[in-house]
């Protein structure tokens, strides 16, 4: 329900929450004109969507650091993907054959422990396994958000404070909630169930890159779901014809 409109990708932009249209087409169009106008490298968004229902298969794979992944039919019979070893360290889930520079990653996540938990989206991950991971933190009822810059897929140095929701975990009982990375070339926001309170950065060290999922120090399994990416491809420079857009009757000239 959250839309933003930028110019330029200025730091200064629109940001409403509205839940009138939720799905449909994409145009573009002018109004009051006193000099032709032109647009050019018209950008669509390509959602790709994971809700691990081909059990056992998934499109994750796990790196060799000693982390239990698994997909798992739950009470719902719905298929979720948990990794259950507890201990003090990190365990990744690499995306497959999947990279993103603009657009959205988000990942549906449960922690079920009143104490310090943290589930993990990894993102622009780089060749050598560089780029930045953003870390969701429960500890008892309060949620801290964190974004890092990640070396050999380790956590490295935080980028700016953490943001604290307070009471975000209170009356949880084992709920759902949805880790949201938005990409906009060197501006970075991420949110915990779209709040109105996130973690907004800005770092240009790592532009593209690859897509994981991770835990860090559980005292209990944690479980993931839908995890749906939205990346933001340059997909046409209206340089073949015929032309991808059909103009309306309504008197302009296209």
């Amino acid at each position: 329900n959250l839309i933003k409109v930028y110019l330029d990708t200025q730091a200064s932009y629109i940001s409403q929450i509205d839940s009138t249209y939720t799905y449909g087409n994409l145009a573009i169009g002018t109004y009051a004109l006193s000099q032709p106008a032109q647009f050019d490298m018209v950008t669509s968004q390509a959602t790709k969507y994971d809700n691990f229902s081909q059990m056992p298969v998934t499109p994750f794979t796990p790196r060799n650091d000693g982390g239990n992944w698994q997909v798992v039919a739950d009470d719902m019979e719905n298929y979720i993907y948990q990794q259950s070893v507890k201990d003090g360290n990190t365990h990744i889930a690499v995306l497959n054959n999947e990279t993103i520079q603009n657009g959205t990653i988000e990942a549906k996540f449960k922690l079920q422990y009143d104490g310090d938990e943290n589930a993990l989206v990894y993102f622009r991950m780089d060749g050598s396994n560089n780029g930045y991971a953003t870390r969701a933190r429960r500890v008892n009822n309060d949620a801290y958000i964190y974004l890092y810059t990640v070396s050999n897929y380790s956590l490295n140095q935080q980028i700016g404070d953490a943001v604290k929701l307070t009471n975000f975990f209170l009356n949880d009982n084992g709920a759902w909630h949805t880790l949201k990375v938005e990409l906009n070339n060197e501006y970075m926001d991420i949110y915990l169930d779209d709040q109105t309170t996130y973690l907004a950065q800005k770092h240009s060290s790592y532009t593209s890159g690859g897509v994981a999922i991770g835990t860090y120090a559980l005292n209990y399994t944690a479980y993931f779901d839908d995890i749906v990416i939205t990346d933001v491809p340059l997909d046409d420079n209206l340089i073949q014809l015929p032309m991808p857009f059909t103009s309306r009757a309504d008197g302009g000239n296209w």
